[in-house]
This record gives structure tokens, sequence and C-alpha cells, in this order.
């Protein structure tokens, strides 16, 4: 056999620009584990859709993350909390919220690809009791929770093909940046809907968050305009396409059209390598400001214990003695090994950096700093 051909991009076969320099860092699971450095990140240069290129490397890795995949492992399998300035919310309750605008009738049909444990069926079978709930998995091993959600008529584990009948509503919540074929995998769900029926998408906002480039197992790495250019390329007009559900995600709820869909601003890929490359530059400044916070601090604690927390507990070493959550879930339990801790317990004299995107840290650190514990933000983006 001969070499491998050259990946190209998985949404418009355009040819890659390779940031050459990515594989240096460590990277993370979408799951929240720590992973090795090693990685490639690129973008099209013609559709300036950021990307993990696809190939046999990218797909092993994938297949040995998925292997050993633990949802919401810090918490026990409960869904993690969405916080804003009402307090926290289960992420799934705030997108049902969004959703009855968009749903005419009280018993609806739904198909939610990659359902888990059951979190958003179960928040829609609250809402919607009425409902008919099916979802499917990779493997079975959330079978038995997401069957004993009332209102569940089944769970499947396949593509669309092995699932019947058609539905109302078909979800697919941090499923999109998985699949390799975005635009050939919307299109066969189209077929699954009935006449008048939507897809609901929710997918990581890359350029929101610049921690979402270092998730392995993400191929595609989304922001508003690749998205709306993926659902468009799948004869899908989104209805809605917004920010604001989940901060630091993107929420579309698309419906097919027969009608091609032309306009919005054209693909800058050299603008996008610009963004990148700010990105990536600002993550190891990051890196650096807490490798010195930590080599000064009495004691030292991450904020958060999700994507960018373990990231970077990682990048130091596992040098964090604890890490701070609101999450009542996730309080009391310990991460990587150590305790994970309400801000109100963290010891007098502690220092506790914050990796999160600037403007967000600052909010968390005026509102739990200002005591005897040093909340430590990151320089801006």
């Amino acid at each position: 056999m001969g070499p491998e051909p050259e990946a190209r991009c998985h949404l418009c076969g355009g040819s890659l620009y390779r940031f050459d320099s990515f594989g240096a860092r460590l990277q993370v699971t979408s799951d929240c584990r720590p992973w090795q450095a090693g990685g490639r990140l690129a973008i099209c240069e013609t559709c300036a859709t950021v990307q993990r290129p696809v190939d046999a490397a990218w797909s092993a890795e994938a297949e040995a993350i998925y292997a050993g995949y633990a949802i919401y492992d810090q918490s026990a399998g409960a869904e993690q909390q969405v916080f804003d300035a009402d307090g926290g919310r289960p992420r799934s309750s705030r997108i049902v919220e969004m959703l009855e605008p968009f749903l005419a009738d009280a018993a609806v049909d739904v198909l939610d690809i990659g359902c888990g444990n059951g979190g958003f069926l179960r928040a829609l079978s609250s809402r919607f009791p009425a409902s008919r709930l099916s979802g499917t998995e990779f493997d079975t091993r959330n079978r038995a929770a997401v069957l004993a959600i009332p209102g569940t008529v089944g769970f499947y584990t396949g593509g669309f093909e092995v699932v019947p009948g058609h539905f109302d509503l078909i979800s697919m919540i941090h499923v999109l940046e998985h699949i390799v074929d975005p635009v050939s995998f919307l299109r066969r769900a189209c077929q699954a809907l009935k006449p008048g029926g939507k897809i609901l998408i929710q997918v990581p906002d890359r350029a929101a968050n610049a921690f979402d480039v270092l998730i392995a197992d993400h191929c595609t790495h989304f922001d508003l305009d690749s998205l709306r250019r993926c659902c468009r390329s799948a004869a899908l007009e989104p209805a809605l396409l917004t920010g604001s559900v989940v901060p630091k995600e993107l929420t579309c709820i698309v419906t097919p059209t027969t009608v091609p869909v032309l306009g919005g601003d054209p693909p800058d890929p050299e603008a996008g390598r610009v963004a990148v490359t700010h990105q990536l530059a600002w993550l190891d400044r990051l890196a650096a400001h807490a490798r010195e916070a930590a080599s000064s601090a009495a004691a030292f604690g991450l904020f958060g214990s999700s994507i960018s927390g373990t990231w970077l507990d990682a990048e130091l070493g596992r040098s964090a003695a604890f890490f701070v959550d609101e999450d009542p879930s996730r309080i009391g339990r310990r991460w990587m090994g150590r305790p994970i801790l309400a801000p109100a317990d963290v010891a007098a004299g502690a220092t506790v950096f914050v990796p999160l995107i600037p403007a967000a840290a600052a909010r968390i650190a005026e509102r739990l700093g200002g005591g005897a514990v040093r909340y430590e933000i990151p320089d801006t983006e």
C-alpha cells in the first residue's frame, strides 16, 4: 500500500493550512480527561473552517478516547450546571426553555442523537410530558438510564437507518463537532424528519472559547459562520443561530429548504489563520501566567473542573492542590485525585487561578474575590 492521501477539509473538500506548532501542546478530551500532545490543527483554505485533519491517526485517537468515555465523571453523571447572574441551572433546562416557541404541539416525537445518560431527554420529559422520546448512542452503557425516563419509547445504537419512524424534532447537542462528515450527517437527519420538523444543533463556539481547539476528539471547531455554512450546505436554513442560550456555545435550530440559500459574508481563511494563531498564543501566555502564579502561591488551586481547568492542570504538571467549583453536584468530590471545593471552603491566603476567557474570569473574580483568597485572572486575549 502507498502512503495515506493528504487529508482535506471534511466539509467542502478544500486544501488545509496546518498550524505546525500546535502539536507541542497537551490536549484534553471532550469528557474532560488530560490527553497527550501531538495533535494537529488546521483551517480550510476555501471555507475557513477550523478542524482536525481527519486521517487514520486522528481516527485512532478518537476511537481510543471514546473507548473510555465517561460523561460528567466529576459529578457522578449529573449534568453540568450553567451559571449566570441568577445562579446555576442544568444546561438542558436552558435549552428546553428556549425550544418552547419552536414546538407547536405539547406532544412531539423527539430523537436525541448522542443522548448520553439522558440529560436533555429528562428535561424534555419534565416540560413536555406527553411527548414520545427516543435516543441514540454509540454503545449501550446508558441504555437503562435513558429508557427509565418517562415518555422514552426507544434507545438505539447505530445510524439513522436503525431508528424507526419520523420526528418533529431531532436534537444534536455536542454531537456535530465529533462527526467526520457533518454535511452528509445533516442530510441524513433531514430524511428522518416529519414535514415541518426541525433539527436542534448545539456545538462549542471556537471563536468565543480558545480552549475548544485543545479538545482532541472534536474534528470540527465551529464558529458562527462555519456552522451556518455547514447547515446551508446540507439544505438547512437556520431559524435561530445564537450564542446566548449557553455561554461559549452556539445553539441553532434549522429547517429543511428546497431553495438554495445565498448571502452572508464570504469565507476569509486569512483572517481565520490570524484569529487561531492569536488564540494559540493566548493559551501559551495563560499557561505561563498560571505557572508563575503557582510558583509563588502559599496554596494554589484552579477554578473549574471541566475542560479548561483539566487542561491547565496537566500543563502545570498537576501542581494544583485543589479545584474550586460552584456546581453543587461536584463540590465535595475529587477530580484527578484532588478535592473540589466550594468557594467558601478555600483557605485564607490561597491563590485560585481562573482559566477562562478574560471577560468571564473577571466576572468570577469580582463576584468571589475581595476577601482573603486571591482570584488570579488571565491577561486579555
